[in-house]
């Protein structure tokens, strides 16, 4: 026999090895879940019973994993609507070519979307906010409820606004409560007839 001859022979050895291992681990996998009665019986595992047996396996763990990145996504969502809260109350100015156009303040985060599987949907960068005009334009309802991207503090981009000329600057709440203040007097005043 020469040297090639036996490097085959070798190979050929540890690879039956290595498949009986294989197949041993297997019928043991099987074993664990689906105990024999008689030793007659683990002769007679077929090929099919064994692959069925690891795709229960594996479709078990997947079951487990699943549910565990449910619970972990679930308390995510509680924690990042709890971060967002932070920005409930704050205040700016939207400004276009220079001038100040509206006001708005945040008052509230965005309403999680219930889904028919798996958690809810959550935008972290829509804020529905209290808004209006500035400086007032005789409307008849100057206040109006629109939603405030975080683009408007740098956490995300506002690519159509900055095109138009827009940006946003924050302002103090009492700065806010004052312009809102004036507007509302005005339109007080329209609605009776003054000016």
């Amino acid at each position: 026999m020469n040297k090639i001859e036996e490097s085959v022979e070798q190979l050929s050895k540890v690879m039956k090895t290595t498949m009986d291992k294989v197949i041993n681990s297997d019928r043991d996998t099987f074993l664990k879940l689906n105990p024999v009665k008689e030793e007659s019986e683990l002769k007679e595992l077929t090929e099919f019973e064994i692959i069925k047996d690891k795709l229960k396996v594996i479709q078990n763990e997947n079951t487990k994993y699943n549910n565990e990145k449910y619970i972990l996504e679930r308390k995510y969502l509680e924690l990042l609507q709890d971060k967002c809260k932070e920005n409930i109350g704050r205040c700016f100015k939207k400004i276009q070519n220079g001038e100040v156009i509206s006001y708005c303040r945040i008052i509230n985060i965005d309403k999680a979307i219930p889904q028919m599987r798996g958690n809810p949907l959550f935008n972290e960068c829509q804020y529905p906010s209290i808004w209006f005009k500035y400086p007032y334009n005789n409307s008849k309802i100057p206040f109006y409820e629109n939603d405030l991207f975080s683009g408007a503090w740098g956490n995300g981009n506002d690519i159509l606004g900055k095109c138009r000329g827009i940006e946003y600057e924050e302002i103090s709440s009492e700065e806010f409560i004052e312009k809102f203040e004036e507007v509302n007097e005005l339109w007080v005043d329209k609605i009776k007839g003054v000016k």
